[in-house]
C-alpha cells in the first residue's frame, strides 16, 4: 500500500491517477468529504480524511502503508510537528520509506516556505528512514492563475523580467513520484531536482 498525502492538490490528483493506473492501490489523505469523493474518482482505493497535524489521523494513514508520499497542504508553513509525529510512529506502523516532496533551492532561508523545507529535509536525513527528496522547481500551471492578466500583457510578480525561474508541468512531477514510489529502494537517500527549462519573463512572455 502506497499512502499519499494532500491527495487532492495538483500533484496528488495527477499520481492517484498514476498510480491507479498502474494498478498499485494507493490510500489517499484529504481534509474534507468533498475532496475524498474526487479522490476516490481518481483511483484511490481507501480514503483517510482528516487534518495531518493530528496523530490520529497519521496513523490512519500510515497503518500498513509501505511507502509514503509527503506533501504538506500549502496553509502549513511549519512542517516539522507533522515531520516529527510520521518519524516517531511510521516505523511501528510497517513504513519502510518516504518520498517527500520538498521545494527547488531550499536553502534560500530568506523565503519562509523554502527555509522549512530545509528543515524538514534535515529531519529526514536524521532519523534513519529510508527516504527519497523531490525539489520541484516552479509550475508552469502557477501562471494560468494569472492567465486573464498575462493575456493582457501584464505580468503581475514581483520580480525582474531578466531574473531566470526554472519551469516543470505538475504532470512531470507526478510522473516522476509514481516511478519512484513502486520502485523505492534504488532512490533511497536520494535528492532529485525536477525542472525542465530555465527562462527569463522575457523568453516566458514570447512563449506566451
Amino acid at each position: 500500500m502506497i499512502t499519499v498525502t494532500s491527495a487532492a492538490g495538483g500533484v496528488g490528483r495527477l499520481l492517484v491517477r498514476q498510480l491507479a493506473t498502474q494498478n498499485v492501490p494507493v490510500r489517499a489523505v484529504v481534509k474534507n468529504a468533498a475532496q475524498a469523493a474526487t479522490t476516490r474518482a481518481d483511483g484511490a482505493v481507501e480514503v483517510v480524511v482528516g487534518d495531518l497535524r493530528s496523530e490520529e489521523t497519521l496513523r490512519n494513514a500510515l497503518v500498513g502503508a509501505d511507502v509514503l508520499y509527503h506533501a504538506a497542504p500549502t496553509q502549513i508553513i511549519d512542517e516539522r510537528p507533522i515531520i516529527d509525529l510520521l518519524i516517531a510512529i511510521g516505523p511501528a506502523n510497517g513504513l519502510q520509506h518516504i518520498v517527500f516532496h520538498s521545494v527547488i533551492h531550499p536553502n534560500l532561508h530568506q523565503l519562509t516556505h523554502h527555509h522549512q523545507k530545509d528543515i524538514a529535509e534535515g529531519i529526514l536525513r536524521s532519523s534513519g528512514i529510508p527516504t527519497t527528496v523531490l525539489r520541484p522547481s516552479h509550475y508552469m500551471q502557477n501562471y494560468l492563475e494569472v492567465w486573464e492578466f498575462l493575456q493582457a500583457g501584464v505580468m503581475p510578480y514581483p520580480v525582474s523580467p531578466d531574473s531566470v525561474m526554472g519551469v516543470v508541468d505538475v504532470a512531470d512531477v507526478a510522473e516522476a513520484a509514481a516511478n519512484i514510489l513502486v520502485d523505492p529502494t534504488p532512490h533511497t537517500d536520494r535528492v532529485y531536482d525536477l525542472s525542465t527549462v530555465e527562462l527569463t519573463r522575457h523568453e516566458m512572455a514570447e512563449i506566451w
